[in-house]
């Protein structure tokens, strides 16, 4: 992500494209669907995504001549030089583990803010949206049963509960939302 793709007056984010480790190089592709989207953020994240900026900036300027130009990268190494991209997967890890929440995969999260916007009553085609999910059923088959019996009721759903190992990810998402919303 790149600061070009953070609109923090409008709160925000255009997603283009993903990033990759490939024989020890970063690469960077488009999205799976190839096509980019715009999503929204919250006051709160745009507070801190300023902050960040900020101490960015900051940390160029101090650094002078060892600072890397990286693009404008948003998540930076101290020296400017981009994150491996297994980074937030690592870190995501630890932070599962130390908070003693069930195991979670950073791209579990995807599912587990599809699922809190479904139970929260937003629209399944709104939802869809925000993965990128071209047609909802998609997004519908990546919910859990509890979630997904609840929306059977919807004209435009038809829903497909996920089963065996996926269903219980999607479990643990919940206990995940359920723990991160007591403030464990």
């Amino acid at each position: 992500m790149r600061w070009a793709d953070l609109d923090l007056d409008a709160a925000e984010l255009t997603i283009t494209g993903s990033a990759a480790t490939i024989d020890r190089k970063r690469v960077e592709g488009t999205t799976k669907g190839g096509r980019s989207r715009v999503v929204s953020i919250d006051a709160g994240t745009v507070e801190v995504m300023r902050a960040d900026r900020k101490a960015q900036l900051a940390e160029q300027l101090a650094a002078r001549t060892w600072w890397q130009d990286c693009d404008n990268l948003v998540f930076l190494r101290v020296d400017g030089a981009p994150l491996h991209t297994d980074t937030p997967t690592a870190l995501m890890q630890r932070f599962v583990a130390q908070a003693g929440l069930p195991h979670t995969r950073l791209h579990d999260l995807r599912h587990l803010h599809a699922t809190t916007l479904l139970l929260a009553g937003v629209p399944v085609h709104v939802v869809a949206a925000r993965p990128g999910h071209a047609d909802p059923s998609i997004t519908l088959r990546a919910t859990p049963t509890s979630c997904a019996s609840r929306l059977e009721e919807s004209p435009t759903s038809s829903p497909q509960p996920s089963t065996g190992d996926a269903r219980q990810r999607y479990l643990n998402d919940l206990v995940l939302a359920n723990a991160l919303a007591k403030g464990s």
